[in-house]
């Protein structure tokens, strides 16, 4: 199952969500959404969970938020920023197992490191992980790109996430390979 969790309560979370879960596979956004204790949380199966208990070994949890080149925080809207330890913070008090070996994937502009390999939040949150004893340490993704905040129709006619390149947006699904970069936690301990 693939999870959409925005971990911020700004009041725009709904609409980033409703937004995005058409690109992850679900064609109809949930009528009434739940929230967990932080933020909003869709999924891509139409069900509206209130928290992350329920995430297990091969699932996806995008993190939602913008970033920038080499910062090491995501932002809501309104640009209240959260670090990697409150970021993982907040997943726990969601629910998150620690035993849970779920992807865990940044979506975020520049989350995984720069073109100039400066590194991004996505790593520094894997290094949060593992200092908290979370299994998923190890499978966290980012993103090398800006990416895109509305889910737009492919090639192919169907919905899908996107980045931008040479100053166009194109669907994620043509270009994984080089934009979805897994991340390295920056501690060996």
């Amino acid at each position: 199952m693939i999870y959409l969790y925005y971990p911020f309560d700004d009041g725009t979370g709904l609409d980033i969500l409703y937004d995005l879960v058409r690109g992850v596979g679900n064609r109809m956004s949930p009528d009434s959404p739940s929230s967990p204790e932080i933020g909003e949380l869709f999924c891509d199966n139409g069900t509206t969970p209130n928290g992350l208990w329920d995430v297990t070994d091969g699932d996806e949890l995008y993190i939602i938020g913008h970033s920038y080149k080499g910062f090491k925080v995501i932002a809501d809207h309104n640009k209240k920023t959260i670090d990697q330890t409150e970021i993982v913070n907040r997943l726990e008090r969601c629910g998150l197992k620690k035993s849970a070996n779920c992807r865990i994937i940044l979506y975020a502009c520049y989350s995984s490191r720069t073109l100039n390999d400066r590194s991004g939040v996505a790593g520094f949150v894997a290094s949060s992980l593992k200092t908290k004893g979370f299994s998923c340490f190890n499978n966290v993704f980012g993103f090398r790109r800006e990416v895109g905040m509305k889910a737009k129709k492919d090639v192919n006619g169907q919905y899908t996430l996107i980045v931008k390149s040479d100053g166009e947006y194109i669907p994620i699904s043509t270009m994984e390979d080089w934009v979805v970069e897994k991340v390295r936690p920056h501690i060996d301990t």
